[in-house]
């Protein structure tokens, strides 16, 4: 077991997150917001290779091989686009209209995404901090698609609260069960200082990706708040 934990904390906790969110999802959600959180989860999944400029900079997990990007880097980032849509979803469920467009979501999807990736490369390269490029990159495609879809701005707001909660009680969980994973963070960099006894940039992270991610999953998958 301290193998384990000592080694593979980071696929275990991407592993146990994405389990927990799914079990979470399935009794807490219908069918088809089930479904969405899904497809939430896999678009997300994608921004996994993020973590490739993330390494040394902002952090160093262990993963499996030792290599610098891992099939952990996918599975974490398709448990918090899990998670950060299942918040949403749990308070808006009864107000939400799904009228899903497979080719229009693809289309939409693969805009958005080839603009954003290509803008924290660009970002990137010009030797922005990869923490903060990811962070401004959310913050301006949010505010973007509250431009587009101006009545969803209350799911942006409602995850960009209740992820910072629940992504923070996530990290404190872990840190309190592995207290060596903190150590995997640069602490000495950019967004390494502490925020409530958590890497700042988790925190901040969690406030700009809990806003932008309901924003591009409703934008995406054809969801509208309907006020009764």
């Amino acid at each position: 077991m301290a193998f384990f934990l000592g080694d593979f904390h980071f696929m275990l906790c991407s592993f146990a997150l994405s389990f927990m969110a799914l079990a979470l999802g399935y009794w807490a959600l219908s069918h088809e917001q089930f479904r969405l959180m899904n497809f939430a989860g896999l678009a997300n999944s994608t921004s996994g290779a993020f973590s490739y400029f993330l390494e040394y900079n902002y952090w160093t997990p262990p993963r499996l091989g030792g290599l610098r990007i891992g099939i952990e880097d996918f599975l974490i980032s398709y448990a918090v686009g899990l998670l950060a849509w299942l918040v949403v979803a749990v308070l808006w469920r009864g107000q939400m209209q799904i009228c899903l467009d497979w080719f229009l979501a693809f289309k939409r999807f693969l805009a958005l995404a080839t603009v954003c990736y290509a803008t924290y490369l660009i970002m990137v390269w010009v030797s922005i901090n990869p923490m903060t490029a990811l962070i401004v990159i959310c913050m301006v495609l949010a505010a973007f698609l509250i431009y587009l879809k101006p009545g969803n701005w209350p799911l942006a707001l409602t995850g960009s609260i209740a992820f910072s909660v629940t992504w923070f009680t996530v990290c404190v969980i872990i840190f309190r069960l592995s207290p060596d994973f903190l150590l995997t963070w640069n602490l000495s960099g950019s967004w390494g200082w502490f925020l409530f006894g958590v890497p700042a940039g988790e925190i901040i992270w969690a406030a700009a990706f809990g806003a932008v991610l309901p924003l591009l999953t409703g934008y995406v998958f054809g969801v509208r708040i309907c006020y009764k």
